[in-house]
C-alpha cells in the first residue's frame, strides 16, 4: 500500500460530490454514549453527505454495494457503524487526501474513501493508499461493553475539552458527565461530580457544584445550584439560588412533569418541588419544604410540619424499658 508524503495545496471536497454508505451488522451493540446510541454517532459524524445504511454480512462484496447505491456522487466513502468516535473533520480529511494526489481508493484504519470514477466498467485492481496522520482512535471499534466503556471515556473527555475551549471551568474533568447534546455558557463553574443529561441548556456565569444532576433542563445566567440537587424537566430563571439536597420531583410513576422558577429565586436546602409547579419570580422557598401549589412572585412559601418538643421523652422511654 502506497501512503503519500509529498506537499500539494489540500483540494477540499464539496458534500455534493460525496455519497457515504454505513455498514451495519445484525448482533452490533447500540448502546447509548454520552447521550448517543452507537449508530447515532456515527449518522452525526456523515449527518452533511447523503448517505444509507446497508446491514452486511461476511461474504458480502464491499465493491458491489458501493456500485449499487453510488449513483452521481464522484467519492463514496464507507464506514461502520460501530465506530462512535469517527468525527466529521476525519472523513473530510480523507477526502482531502484522496482528491489532493488523484487516489483511486483510500483506505482508512476502518473503512475506505473510492472514486468513482475508478469504479466504472470491469472491477479495477485494487492498489488503496493508506491516509496519514489520521485520528486513529476515531476507530476504535465498539464489540463489547469493555470497549463501549473505552470509547464512552474518549467520547466525555473530546465533550468536556470542547466547553473548556468555549470558557467553562470544569475543575474536575475525569469526574464530569456531560451528554452531548448539552449547551453551557462562557464563565459557567462545574463541580467534580456534576452529570448533565440530555439537551441541556445552562447559561453564562452559573456555579453548578458537586453531584448535582441535571436533566433535559433550562438555566438562567447567574444561576447556582448547590452539591446533592437534582433538576429534571425543568426551566429555572436567571440569578437564582438553589441550597442542597433540593429535588425536582418531575416523574409521578407514568409521566414526567414540568417545573418552573422564575428569575431571583431562592430555594432553600432539602426542599422537594413536585411537577407540575410554577415559582414566580424572586420567590423564597423556606428549607424543607414540599412544594406542591404554585408559589407566587414576591411569596414566601413555606410547607413543612410544626416542630414539637417533648421534653424528657429519652429518658421517660428508657426508664419504661429497664422496668
Amino acid at each position: 500500500m502506497q501512503t503519500e508524503t509529498k506537499v500539494s495545496v489540500a483540494v477540499d471536497v464539496d458534500a455534493q460530490d460525496v455519497f457515504v454508505l454505513v455498514l451495519t451488522t445484525k448482533n452490533q451493540i447500540n448502546a447509548e454514549i454520552c447521550g448517543r446510541t452507537i449508530i447515532n454517532w456515527v449518522d452525526s459524524a456523515v449527518a452533511k453527505y447523503k448517505r444509507t445504511s446497508i446491514e452486511i454480512k461476511r461474504n458480502d462484496d464491499i465493491i458491489g454495494l458501493v456500485r449499487e447505491n453510488v449513483k452521481d456522487e464522484k467519492y463514496c466513502v464507507v464506514v461502520y457503524g460501530d465506530t462512535p468516535l469517527l468525527q466529521q473533520e476525519t472523513i473530510e480529511q480523507a477526502l482531502s487526501f484522496a482528491a489532493t494526489y488523484g487516489h483511486k481508493v483510500v483506505q482508512l484504519s476502518r473503512g475506505w474513501v473510492f472514486d468513482m470514477e475508478d469504479l466504472k466498467g470491469e472491477t479495477p485492481e485494487i492498489k488503496p493508499a493508506v491516509c496519514p496522520n489520521l485520528e486513529e482512535v476515531d476507530f476504535t471499534i465498539a464489540y463489547n461493553y469493555q470497549q463501549v466503556a473505552t470509547i464512552t471515556t474518549y467520547a466525555r473527555q473530546r465533550i468536556n475539552e470542547a466547553h473548556m475551549q468555549n470558557g467553562v471551568q470544569i475543575t474536575d474533568p475525569y469526574n464530569v458527565y456531560i451528554d452531548v447534546d448539552a449547551k453551557i455558557g462562557a464563565g459557567t463553574k462545574i463541580g467534580p461530580g456534576v452529570v448533565l443529561r440530555g439537551a441541556c441548556d445552562i447559561g453564562k456565569n452559573c456555579r453548578i457544584t458537586n453531584y448535582v444532576e441535571i436533566k433535559k433542563s433550562k438555566i438562567g445566567d447567574g444561576t447556582k445550584i448547590s452539591h446533592m440537587t437534582y433538576v429534571g424537566d425543568a426551566e429555572v430563571g436567571s440569578n437564582c439560588n438553589l441550597g442542597c439536597g433540593i429535588v425536582f420531583c418531575n416523574y409521578d410513576g407514568k409521566n414526567k412533569h414540568k417545573t418552573i422558577v422564575g428569575n431571583n429565586c431562592f430555594i432553600g436546602s432539602n426542599c422537594n418541588l413536585v411537577a407540575p409547579v410554577t415559582i414566580g419570580d424572586n420567590a423564597f422557598v423556606a428549607a424543607g419544604s414540599t412544594i406542591t401549589q404554585d408559589v407566587p412572585a414576591d411569596a414566601l412559601a413555606l410547607a413543612r410540619a410544626r416542630q414539637a418538643i417533648k421534653e424528657g421523652w429519652v429518658s421517660a422511654k428508657n426508664s419504661q424499658e429497664s422496668e
